[in-house]
């Protein structure tokens, strides 16, 4: 049997303390019984390198059994621990009651018609901490004229956010959040306006300390104005930074050009550098085009030469000047599954060091219940805890809406608080009502309880309703089948990208002796 676990999955954990009175599963005879009666669940079954992987959709309980273990539990199926105990070699009766309350403990079996997890808490959506994200526009003016900026970014925007409007805004973020919360500085390219972001991070800290409450700061930047001041700046806010490179010179400076079509790989190289000196984490977001996917290799050989830390692998948006460059740069969603697969190839085979991003939460969302990135739930929280801040002052669920006045929830001079302020749009209203069970093409699919059917903008925007499949549900249908497939016989990826991950790896039985 292998299986992994996540340790921030809390929800499984108070369950089984609940169940077992500590946190491990074991037979236990005040629970089960000294008789129990077994019935094997609805399963699809799937033969990975001579493995068998058991996999429980409405739960989305899994596990890997060897071609022994997989016979004896087919062989529970109707039947009780003494017939059971009578039909296997003795050598076996030792680990057959551990076996049985792993598989109870994995959602894979019933014991006494009670199942260790149902379906129905799931019913209305994953479970998950709230954790507020407040995206907070301070101009919408760039330095750079990107290919397929969704904000349509360049020198010609002069929208600035006023000292006021960002004080008023800090002020509803902090009487919004029960105790703490995140601010992230976007653009535009925010660094702009680094003046502006220190006597707003100022102001924020300061009025969050007086509520007894915490903000940390981050700013997602094209990393071309990381000069040794900023960097300096920014460390003394306590600011994390994030860039965003599109891989190695040639792949990069087909998309993110300054004006003019300059390439900006040579400035944002400097600017990692400058990082790495002073000893900062280096991640930045990689948009994956057609300029650059078919180039993985020389992308990540870049990524590693350069020493960054990590990416995140990220679609282009069909918003902005992206609409102009669709088909010479968009990928479909066979196409980023490639991209993906190969990734993984670059990693598990070629001794590629820099992770992604998306690859660790996918495999997290493998080793928990819970689903902590709100992109990845049916209700992801946009307008609740995930809300964005135009320059001015006007609010939406997230960045990519900004530029769709569908999709506007007011203004920090409209509002006295935050609180619901979603209800005001009956959009969003809608789509945080959006369930996974109420889709019909992923009701009954095999991993609805890991991809919780993608963002819910994405699918209302493609297909005009709420209750509709993510637009790259053939993706992600592909990349959960390959993590499993891999599983199947590459524990390493585990390691590699959770290596925190509790493994749980038995072989409970030599051979068959039912």
């Amino acid at each position: 049997m292998f299986y992994f676990s996540i340790d921030a999955d809390h929800f499984t954990r108070m369950l089984t303390q609940f169940d077992f009175g500590g946190p491990e599963p074991y037979f236990d005879e005040t629970l089960f019984g000294a008789n129990p009666q077994f019935s094997v669940l609805p399963l699809e079954t799937t033969v990975y390198d001579n493995n068998v992987l058991l996999l429980e959709k409405h739960t989305g309980s899994w596990a890997f059994l060897e071609p022994p273990e997989f016979d004896i539990f087919r062989s529970l199926d109707g039947s009780d621990l003494n017939g059971i105990m009578a039909r296997v070699h003795d050598s076996y009766r030792a680990h057959l009651t551990e076996f049985i309350a792993r598989l109870y403990w994995r959602g894979l079996l019933k014991i006494n018609g009670l199942r260790f997890i149902e379906p129905e808490v799931f019913g209305r959506g994953p479970v998950f901490y709230s954790g507020g994200l407040f995206v907070v526009i301070p101009t919408e003016q760039c330095n750079l004229a990107c290919k397929y900026c969704f904000a349509k970014s360049d020198p010609s925007r002069q929208e600035r956010m006023d000292l006021a409007v960002a004080k008023r805004t800090m002020d509803l973020i902090i009487g919004y959040i029960p105790e703490r919360g995140s601010v992230e500085f976007a653009g535009g390219e925010a660094l702009l306006e680094i003046d502006l972001i220190e006597q707003i991070v100022e102001y924020g800290t300061q009025s969050a300390e007086k509520a007894r409450k915490q903000l940390e700061f981050r700013v997602q930047s094209n990393g071309t104005l990381l000069t040794q001041d900023v960097l300096e700046r920014i460390e003394t806010l306590r600011i994390a930074v994030g860039i965003s490179l599109d891989g190695d010179r040639v792949s990069n400076d087909m998309t993110r050009v300054f004006p003019g079509q300059k390439g900006t790989h040579s400035a944002i190289a400097k600017s990692v550098a400058l990082m790495r000196e002073r000893g900062l984490t280096v991640g930045a977001v990689c948009v994956v085009s057609k300029a650059n996917y078919r180039r993985l290799d020389k992308v990540m050989a870049n990524y590693m030469e350069l020493g960054m830390d990590g990416i995140k692998f990220n679609p282009i948006a069909k918003h902005g000047r992206a609409y102009q460059q669709w088909d010479e740069l968009a990928l479909e969603a066979k196409e980023f599954l490639e991209t993906h697969t190969t990734y993984l190839d670059l990693v598990l085979n070629e001794g590629c060091s820099v992770l992604d991003e998306n690859t660790t939460l996918m495999l997290e969302a493998l080793g928990t219940r819970m689903r902590q990135y709100r992109c990845m739930r049916s209700q992801c929280g946009a307008g609740r805890d995930f809300m964005t801040f135009a320059t001015n002052g006007d609010v939406y669920p997230c960045p990519r809406t900004r530029s769709n006045p569908e999709f506007r929830l007011g203004n920090v001079a409209e509002v006295d608080r935050l609180n619901d302020i979603w209800k005001n749009n009956p959009v969003i209203s809608k789509l945080s009502e959006r369930q996974v069970g109420a889709i019909a093409e992923c009701s009954e699919c095999t991993y609805k309880r890991f991809c919780e059917a993608g963002c819910p903008i994405s699918s209302y925007e493609h297909f005009g309703t709420a209750d509709a499949i993510h637009p790259w549900c053939q993706y992600y249908k592909g990349i959960y089948s390959e993590l499993f497939r891999r599983l199947g016989d590459e524990r390493r990826l585990v390691e590699i990208f959770c290596p925190d991950a509790k493994i749980y790896e038995n072989s409970f039985f030599v051979e068959n002796a039912v």
